[in-house]
């Protein structure tokens, strides 16, 4: 949800950010796949924090994922989470 805080994204430029956001990788095996980030946006879809959206760049049609307004008022309280970890641990 972080990642999706500045507006909405394609699946893969989501799935790059989340996962330089979240990890250091030295090998496959601490990628984040494409099947594990289309199963938690499914349960952020579910939860009404993200919406799936059709849009168009000109060329072709494409898919982008963005913050519902439920979503968007999540974030002050991710924030506050990553500052407690940083903090606690």
């Amino acid at each position: 949800m972080y990642q999706l805080k500045d507006g909405p994204l394609r699946f893969n430029a989501l799935k790059n950010r989340v996962q330089d956001g979240v990890v250091y990788y030295n090998d496959e095996d601490h990628f984040l796949s494409s099947k594990v980030l289309t199963e938690h946006l499914n349960v952020l879809m579910e939860f009404e924090l993200v919406t799936k959206r059709l849009g168009s760049n000109g060329q072709s049609d494409h898919y982008t994922y963005q913050l519902t307004e439920k979503g968007e008022s999540a974030i002050p309280l991710l924030l506050d989470l990553f500052y407690w970890g940083e903090n606690n641990f």
